[in-house]
């Protein structure tokens, strides 16, 4: 049989001290080392008990998985090994006729020992055993703890030695006497304890220390005794007959409902679970009774051990890092303290408000109703980043599954699920989740871990500096240039864009449009780039039907909001109401959130626009659009031009950090950033998108003259009305003659001519001129040279050679002397 002992790594001897004024618990100590025997009988075990308890150390019950050195044994005991070694360990019991004397030997440890096994069912009587002085025999008067040491015929599972022993203590009169009611009132606390059949269970067997008392013992080897008899074994096994769970839990069941009538208390059916709490499997008390918890030890933080109800055993504890639990030695359930004893668990962080600003705090499982959605959500708090983690961010989640997600995080279903209410606003520094409070309040946004990671470097980066940018970032680099068209002056405004909303959280106020062929890498930039910059769930990717819909939850938690596919004429409402829906989305400080069988609500809005397409006519702007940035087009994929990159996607990764730190170091323009660029790209998108008629009005707005210019070289031949044609032809001459000289009053009917002979579309002058008004092109009564003339006031827009060649050209001499003003 193999028997662990465990020593501690700092060299602190494991055990109690006693003096006149407290009793010092055994150290809770976190590194140890450990040290394996081989045993064939107790004959053997008893000399290296005794050795190693003369050294300070400690038994293990079972084995570890592997020998420890300087470390913790969490998670390392093999707990459901088989095992040979039974531990009986008598807790604080009075016998019938029992005293100490002054000066403890052996002979009283054996005696003391023999009455208690006297008690036991006849089949152990003649089983030889070890016993042991527990710290307190002979120190507490009236009650006697020893551990017995047995060895089993052959080994049993824990979970059969642990139901074993609690029939043991309903075997006897005097052992049901001994019986008395846990502190959570709703457990029995029981002579021979239970938690010693498991095969983590330590047992100290050094003796105490004590320092102004006397040592009760003649000789801490004297707390020792081997007691030989007829069998050196016992035969667990064949002696399980008569014991079944059903019966041993209804004797349990019937015990403690009287315990409870004799406390005054009334009968209560206890909620118990069983829960993975520190990766083990441990029973919790749901429904405790309530009681007073005091602190009785600080000595081995981060564990506090604590008396309840007066008591003064110091067997329970908690783990300061997390407080949610109250722990015990004596293989009692364990249960929460917030419902034993609410006033301490409120007063924890004040009590420890030193020791809680140091070290690791843990993660914590929280779920809530939202009060504005009425949605359910749950999630994994991470304490010390004050946000939901990456891997259980906060989901919405239907209200029966709440207590499974709970359970599978080691916490409980609440009496009363807490109301909360959730923000989105990435601009704060400062930690305002509070999920302590009552309503929560919780700020969905969740650092990236870029974010937290980043660093403003020594170099400045600022405008003019992207070529620093390839030296430190090349891949990100190539990537960014290629899906902006190759245009390093876009790059330039998009880096300072991508900055200040790095830094700032922003809204920007002003969306940019990535265009071009299949393939150029648009998808890798906001998977592998944008994403991990400023996170998953602060990314949406959509396509343009979604943002049509009335539900626009996913843009709650949208730092970005990327719309692929997009083509402005393709949406289901006209091209009109999505640019002015659009319009309003990217300037609007605020924004309606609709979600699905909930009331509309208004938050801040802090959504950036991206819009990816592989069309030339995508957007529709207006002239004197400033919420559009449109990057060159790039008309060639990644892979043509880069055929290894998607080979090195990696590389990207390995990058970000540096591009992440570039970002945070940019001194970025904030009017640039918020303001769209008007660049080439940007005119040829809007010249692609406008309709015939939107160019021609556009035209007479910007004064483009260049646009009337092919009236001129219009052939009059076979044309039914060559009249028409020639008028056109007069009045474009008459507006080269004024341009750069005087403004031109061009009345509705001669734009009518003009459009239709450019067109070959008759429209009449009515609905014509409903379109130039829609387009606010209005006529206006104004007095010119004396004469009140009703018509556009446009200053034409030619340069001066130009206008010199086509009167040249395209003017006889007649005409050049009716305008003389020309030559």
């Amino acid at each position: 049989m193999q028997i662990t002992f465990l020593s501690a790594g700092n060299g602190l001897r494991l055990s109690k001290t006693f003096s006149s004024s407290e009793t010092i618990a055994y150290p809770m100590v976190k590194a140890m080392n450990s040290s394996d025997y081989e045993v064939s009988d107790l004959q053997e075990l008893y000399p290296l008990m005794k050795a190693k308890a003369s050294d300070g150390e400690c038994l293990l019950k079972g084995n570890l998985k592997r020998p420890i050195i300087d470390e913790s044994r969490a998670g390392k005991t093999d707990r459901a090994k088989y095992s040979q070694f039974l531990i009986l360990d008598v807790d604080g019991i009075e016998l019938p006729s029992w005293f100490f004397s002054s000066q403890l030997t052996s002979a009283d440890v054996e005696k003391a020992a023999a009455q208690v096994v006297s008690e036991l069912p006849s089949y152990l009587h003649n089983v030889s055993y070890i016993a042991h002085a527990s710290s307190s025999f002979g120190v507490n008067q009236t009650e006697v703890s020893l551990h017995l040491f047995f060895m089993l015929s052959i080994p049993m599972p824990p979970a059969t030695i642990k139901l074993w022993t609690k029939s043991l203590n309903f075997s006897s009169a005097s052992l049901i006497d001994n019986l008395s009611l846990s502190v959570n009132g709703q457990s029995i606390k029981y002579p021979i304890d239970l938690s010693v059949a498991d095969n983590s269970h330590t047992c100290f067997i050094a003796a105490p220390l004590f320092t102004d008392i006397p040592n009760p013992f003649v000789d801490n080897d004297e707390r020792f005794v081997l007691v030989n008899k007829d069998l050196s074994t016992f035969d667990l096994a064949g002696n399980l007959s008569n014991i079944s769970p059903q019966l041993v839990f209804d004797q349990e069941q019937e015990i403690k409902n009287t315990l409870r009538e004799q406390a005054g208390n009334s009968r209560r059916q206890a909620k118990t679970k069983q829960l993975t709490i520190n990766n083990r499997n441990e029973e919790v008390l749901l429904n405790p009774d309530r009681m007073q918890i005091t602190v009785s030890d600080t000595t081995s933080l981060p564990f506090i051990r604590c008396n309840i109800n007066g008591g003064d055993s110091n067997a329970y504890y908690f783990d300061l890092n997390d407080p949610r639990w109250m722990y015990n030695f004596k293989g009692e359930p364990f249960f929460e303290i917030e419902k034993a004893d609410p006033d301490f668990f409120g007063s924890i962080r004040e009590l420890f408000a030193n020791e809680l600003s140091e070290g690791k705090k843990p993660s914590r499982p929280v779920a809530f109703r939202d009060f504005d959605t009425d949605t359910f959500y749950c999630g994994i708090f991470d304490q010390d980043q004050n946000q939901f983690s990456s891997e259980y961010p906060l989901r919405p989640i239907q209200k029966q599954n709440i207590e499974d997600f709970l359970l599978n995080h080691a916490a409980v279903m609440p009496d009363l699920l807490p109301e909360g209410k959730q923000i989105f606003n990435p601009t704060v520094d400062a930690k305002v989740t509070d999920i302590t409070a009552r309503p929560l309040f919780v700020n969905t946004f969740r650092q990236s871990g870029l974010m937290n990671s980043a660093i403003k470097l020594d170099e400045p980066y600022a405008l003019g500096d992207t070529p620093k940018i390839e030296a430190a970032c090349p891949t990100v680099y190539k990537l960014l240039l290629h899906i902006l068209g190759d245009g390093h002056q876009e790059l330039e405004r998009f880096i300072n864009w991508l900055a200040y909303i790095f830094q700032t959280r922003n809204k920007s106020m002003a969306g940019w449009c990535l265009g071009g062929t299949q393939g150029t890498g648009k998808q890798i930039f906001y998977t592998f780039i944008l994403k991990p910059l400023f996170g998953e769930q602060h990314v949406q990717v959509r396509k343009l039907q979604d943002i049509e819909e009335n539900f626009n939850a996913y843009m709650r938690d949208a730092l970005f909001l990327i719309v692929d596919e997009f083509h402005m004429a393709s949406a289901n409402s006209s091209a009109f109401k999505m640019a002015e829906k659009l319009k309003h989305e990217i300037s609007e400080p605020n924004l309606t959130i609709r979600a699905m069988r909930t009331d509309q609500i208004s938050q801040p809005s802090f959504t950036n626009f991206l819009f990816l397409t592989n069309r030339h006519d995508a957007i529709t702007m207006e002239s004197d659009d400033r919420r559009y940035t449109i990057a060159p087009r790039q008309e060639q994929s990644l892979v043509n031009r880069y055929p290894e990159f998607l080979d090195n996607l990696d590389l990207i990764k390995q990058e970000l950090p540096s591009f992440a730190n570039i970002l945070k170091t940019w001194q970025y323009h904030k009017r640039l950033a918020e303001s769209s660029m008007n660049n080439e790209a940007k005119g040829l998108m809007r010249q692609n998108s406008m309709s015939v008629v939107e160019e021609f009005i556009n035209a007479v707005k910007q004064g483009d003259l260049y646009y009337f210019l092919p009236v001129l070289d219009i052939e009059t031949n076979n044309i039914m009305n060559p009249s028409s044609i020639n008028a056109a032809k007069k009045y474009v001459k008459s507006w080269i003659a004024d341009s750069t000289v005087q403004p031109t009053t061009v009345n509705t009917a001669t734009l009518n001519l003009i459009y239709s002979t450019l067109t070959e579309e008759k429209i009449s002058i009515v609905k014509f001129g409903k379109t130039l008004s829609k387009f606010g092109l209005i006529q206006k009564q104004k007095r010119v040279q004396g004469e009140n003339l009703r018509g556009h006031q446009v200053d034409w827009i030619l340069e001066a050679r130009y206008r010199e060649q086509l009167i040249q050209d395209h003017f006889n001499e007649s005409e050049k002397n009716v305008y003389a003003n020309a030559v």
